[in-house]
């Protein structure tokens, strides 16, 4: 952790999660997020910083490439938490929720074909999926916080089994 992270930790305090809900685990570590971008001249320094985890950080600008303006929203909304000198208020996380899903309704097919390409250990999914779709943008999005998991990193492997004349299919992922 560079000294600008520690500083912010010391001052924000974050108990579990960063500031877009991700959970903080050892393999999710904190990292430092520029509001004002490095090309736009923006420094590492406490007042243009939000903690973000590696994962959140990543996600970030993935909307941020495929929706700047959510991108846009999302940042306002980090800059607030950064002036206010104290973990993300209530507001700040219902914001941040409901603009998280209204970039993962808007790209849910694009979202789905780069998770899909992805490799999970089952154990991992399965806390996640109780009545949704295992594939859907918001479960990858929880799993993630969850258990730290990168769905850009690693490959998927489907396992087809068929039986009974085809009526029965099993999917099996593994890490």
């Amino acid at each position: 952790m560079d000294d600008v992270v520690f500083e912010m930790v010391k001052i924000y305090r974050p108990k579990r999660y960063d500031w877009m809900r991700f959970k903080i685990t050892h393999e999710n570590p904190l990292t430092f997020h520029h509001l004002v971008k490095e090309s736009d001249g923006g420094k590492k320094t406490i007042d243009n910083g939000a903690l973000l985890t590696q994962l959140a950080h990543r996600y970030l600008n993935q909307i941020e490439q495929d929706s700047y303006p959510i991108y846009l929203e999302i940042n306002r909304v980090l800059k607030d938490i950064n002036k206010s000198g104290s973990r993300p208020s209530e507001e700040h996380k219902v914001l941040i929720e409901r603009l998280l899903r209204k970039y993962e309704s808007m790209y849910d097919s694009k979202l789905r074909q780069r998770i899909k390409r992805t490799r999970y250990d089952s154990s991992v999914l399965l806390p996640c999926s109780s009545g949704k779709l295992v594939f859907s943008p918001e479960n990858i999005r929880k799993t993630m916080q969850q258990r730290g998991v990168d769905p850009q990193v690693t490959k998927v492997t489907h396992h087809h089994k068929y039986g009974n004349n085809g009526k029965t299919y099993k999917k099996r992922y593994k890490k």
